[in-house]
């Protein structure tokens, strides 16, 4: 007799632990769709009714209200569940398919620089309209406004930011050499992931608060015809072009009076 791998990892769990995270799921459901406050006053009731656990099971989990705030905190602001949100799946799936369409300018820095353009106009405009749509980043923008500036919740918070800017900025420094580019003196890689982090954030959390549709803008794509660029996209581009510079490898390839 078979079994999936979800049930297999239920049983490899204590009852306390299929407790939490049944409650925890319920929870974030809850905040998704509207149906729970973001708020210390957790009506921790509606959410085990949801949950379909004992009552007494959670309360010996989560004695009071902000033990199990602290701990949804904890839950909502996953590093592995907001990257997904900010670089989604889908998002990497298309870089992918961009740099393999133009394999063939990938030879020398000027097709580089172009292949770079594109990935950016695509990709980027496409993962802004993924994040803002998600829920799992609407409900951490949401706890992030809310949050006092000091106390348990905003370390926790804070602490989860700094590991999704490390990830970030791990992912961006394996990313920009491939297009022939490294960043400037001066600008650590951290400094990079957090201010095109910053821009894409900001924006999902100005569309999230009512604004719906994007106002593309036109101009230049890769094979010089005007094309929709989504501003966040050439904002993008702008902290691209501001914090990097050509690598000394693509340099040379450029000149042949260098390499000679």
């Amino acid at each position: 007799m078979s079994h999936d791998g979800s049930s297999s990892s239920r049983r490899d769990r204590s009852p306390r632990e299929v407790v939490r995270a049944k409650v925890l799921a319920a929870a974030l459901e809850l905040l998704e769709i509207g149906g729970l406050p973001m708020t210390m006053q957790v009506n921790m009731n509606k959410v085990i009714r949801r949950a379909d656990v004992p009552r007494i099971s959670a309360k010996r989990i989560w004695p009071t209200n902000e033990h199990f705030h602290l701990d949804l905190i904890r839950a909502i602001v996953d590093p592995q569940r907001i990257g997904q949100a900010i670089l989604t799946p889908a998002t990497l799936e298309k870089v992918e398919a961009i740099r393999n369409k133009y394999d063939h300018l990938m030879e020398e820095p000027e097709g580089r620089r172009k292949v770079l353009r594109e990935t950016i106009r695509q990709a980027v405009g496409h993962n802004f309209e993924a994040t803002h749509q998600s829920a799992a980043w609407r409900t951490y923008a949401a706890l992030a406004a809310s949050l006092p500036a000091q106390g348990e919740a905003r370390k926790i918070l804070s602490t989860a930011d700094d590991q999704a800017i490390r990830v970030m900025a791990d992912f961006y420094s394996k990313l920009l050499p491939q297009y022939g580019v490294q960043l400037k003196d001066g600008v650590p890689i951290e400094i990079f992931a957090k201010t095109v982090t910053a821009l894409i954030g900001g924006a999902a959390t100005n569309y999230a608060m009512g604004q719906s549709d994007s106002e593309l803008v036109s101009l230049p794509g890769i094979d010089g015809v005007p094309v929709d660029w989504h501003p966040v996209a050439l904002g993008f581009l702008a902290v691209v072009d501001g914090m990097t510079e050509a690598l000394p490898e693509a340099s040379n390839q450029a000149s042949p009076a260098a390499a000679g």
